[in-house]
């Protein structure tokens, strides 16, 4: 009778520790939406390769300036090239376009 009850009591300890081990944690999917503000920024740019051609960064506007022209002992034409890289980021639809002064970009 005793042994009855020492194993009574162990199966009542089981039973009462069984709930402890069950997962702390859950795990729920839960869909959020919003509206953000437009925003754009564009930095101002850097240059990384360039012939015959200086670029000046600025805050509201940059310039590419083509150092020569024309050949001084020739006068022809000089080639210009030059490569720049410029780090933006747009949450909505948008256009980057290029200007020259003087209306005189032309290719």
């Amino acid at each position: 009778m005793k042994k009855l009850r020492l194993l009574g009591a162990a199966a009542a300890a089981l039973m009462c520790a069984a709930p402890a081990m069950a997962a702390d944690t859950a795990t729920n999917n839960i869909g959020i939406s919003g509206t953000s503000p437009n925003t754009c920024t564009l930095n101002s740019g850097a240059q990384t390769a360039a012939t015959n051609a200086a670029f000046t960064p600025g805050s509201g506007s940059s310039t590419l300036a083509i150092t020569a022209l024309a050949s001084a002992a020739d006068a022809s034409l000089q080639a210009t090239s030059a490569t720049l890289t410029f780090v933006g980021m747009c949450n909505y639809k948008h256009n980057v376009g290029l200007k020259s002064a003087n209306s005189g970009l032309q290719n």
